[in-house]
C-alpha cells in the first residue's frame, strides 16, 4: 500500500481499507475471521474488527515476538519509520526485520508509505501503525501511557522468551581467556621482549586493562609492574577471578569495547534467567534484552519497572549486543558459537559463569 502524503486522514484505517482492491481485502478478511462479504459491508465489517483492541491482541498473539516488537517501535513513533530507523531501536537482523515488516504488512497492522523528496532514496519505504491501531490522541501520545490501557499494545509487549537450541552451534570459540591473560602477564613483568600469546590482541589488550583496573598490575613510568592486588589475584580461583572480571565489566566505562551501561545490565538480566545448560538463540536474547525499550502501557510489575527505571526507551543495536558478548566470551560468563561468516549466533553460560550470576 502506498499511502500519497502524510496527513492524518492518510494514515487511518478507514482510508487505506477504502484504497485497497477486492484480493488483499479478502486476504485481510481471512486474517481478521471474516466471512466474505459484499465490498461495501466489507470495507465496514474489516473496519470494526481491525479498530477492535481485544481483537487485535488476538491477531497480535499469534505473531512471533520479533514482529509484535517492531509493531511497538513503530505504534509509538510520531512519524513513518524507514528499516533503517527501526533498526537503530531493536538489534535484528536484516532479514529478521523484513520478515516482522511483511508479516505485519499480511495482517493490516503496519503498512508502507512511500516517501518522494529531494532527502529521500528513490524508492525509499517507510512503515507506519494506523492512527486508530496505535490509539493515539491530537497531541500524538499514546492512549495506553495516557489512561493506563493496554489495549493492542500489551500484547506487542509481553516480554519474549529466550529461545533453547535443539542442537549446539558448530563453531564454538575459545572463551575465558582474560584471567589466564592477566596471570600470564603477571608472570611476565620484567620480561624482554613480553612472551608471544596466543590470545587475540584485542581480548590481551582488554585483560591488561581489567588487570590495571582491578589493582592487579599498575603502570610505573612506562613499565607495567605489579599492583597491590597482585598477590591476592595469584591466590583466587578461576570462578573467583571471573566473578571479580565480571563484576568490573558491568560498571566499567573507560575500556575500548565498552557498551552502554543500560545493554550491559539488561544482557546481565537475560543471562541469570536461562538454563546454564543449553545453548540459547542470540537473537531471542537480544529481543528480549530490547523488549524493555518498547514496554509501554502494560500492567505487568517488570514492565511498570521499567517503564519508570533510567534506562526505558533507550534502544539496543545488533552491534552493541554482539559486542557485549564477545567481551563476556572473552571473561568466561558464557561461551560463544558462530555461523561460518564468524558471527556469532548462539551463547551457553561459561562453565564458571553461574558462579558470577549468582
Amino acid at each position: 500500500m502506498t499511502v500519497p502524503g502524510a496527513s492524518g486522514s492518510s494514515f487511518s484505517v478507514a482510508r487505506l481499507l477504502s484504497d485497497l482492491p477486492k484480493e488483499r481485502l479478502i486476504a485481510l478478511e481471512t486474517v481478521w475471521g471474516l466471512d466474505q462479504s459484499s465490498v461495501g459491508a466489507r470495507i465496514a465489517a474489516l473496519y470494526r474488527r481491525m479498530t477492535d483492541a481485544r481483537l487485535r491482541e488476538e491477531v497480535m498473539s499469534r505473531l512471533p515476538d520479533a514482529t509484535r516488537l517492531v509493531f511497538a517501535i513503530l505504534a509509538k513513533a510520531r512519524k513513518p519509520l524507514t528499516p533503517n530507523e527501526i533498526g537503530r531501536a531493536l538489534p535484528f537482523s536484516d532479514e529478521d526485520l523484513d520478515r516482522s515488516l511483511t508479516a505485519l504488512e499480511a495482517t493490516g497492522l503496519a503498512w508502507r508509505a512511500l516517501v518522494i523528496g529531494r532527502d529521500r532514496s528513490p524508492g525509499e519505504r517507510r512503515w507506519f501503525v494506523p492512527l486508530e491501531m496505535c490509539d493515539r490522541t491530537t497531541k500524538g501520545r499514546p492512549r495506553a501511557v495516557r489512561d493506563g490501557t493496554s489495549d493492542g499494545v500489551e500484547a506487542a509487549t509481553r516480554p519474549p522468551e529466550p529461545r533453547p537450541l535443539a542442537t549446539p552451534p558448530r563453531l564454538v570459540r575459545a572463551s575465558d581467556v582474560v584471567a589466564p591473560a592477566i596471570s600470564a602477564l603477571l608472570r611476565s613483568i620484567g620480561d624482554r621482549p613480553p612472551p608471544r600469546s596466543a590470545v587475540p590482541a584485542a581480548a590481551l589488550s582488554y585483560a591488561e586493562h581489567c588487570a590495571i583496573a582491578l589493582g592487579v598490575l599498575k603502570r610505573h613510568h612506562d613499565e607495567i609492574v605489579a599492583g597491590p592486588r597482585a598477590d591476592a589475584w595469584r591466590q583466587a580461583g578461576p570462578a573467583d577471578q571471573l566473578r571479580a572480571l565480571a563484576r568490573l565489566w558491568l560498571v566499567d566505562g573507560r575500556s575500548r569495547q565498552d557498551v552502554p551501561e543500560w545493554v550491559r545490565s539488561r544482557l546481565w538480566d537475560v543471562l541469570k534467567t536461562i538454563d546454564r545448560s543449553a545453548w540459547y538463540d542470540l537473537s531471542s536474547v537480544a529481543r528480549r534484552m530490547a523488549w524493555r525499550a518498547t514496554a509501554i502501557g502494560t500492567n505487568t510489575g517488570e514492565a511498570t519497572a521499567d517503564k519508570v527505571g533510567p534506562d526505558f526507551g533507550r534502544p539496543i543495536t545488533r552491534r552493541h549486543v554482539d559486542q557485549a558478548v564477545e567481551v563476556l566470551g572473552w571473561i568466561g560468563v558464557i561461551t560463544i558459537g558462530d555461523d561460518d561468516r564468524g558471527r556469532p549466533i548462539a551463547i551457553r553460560v561459561g562453565e564458571h559463569g553461574e558462579f558470577a550470576l549468582t
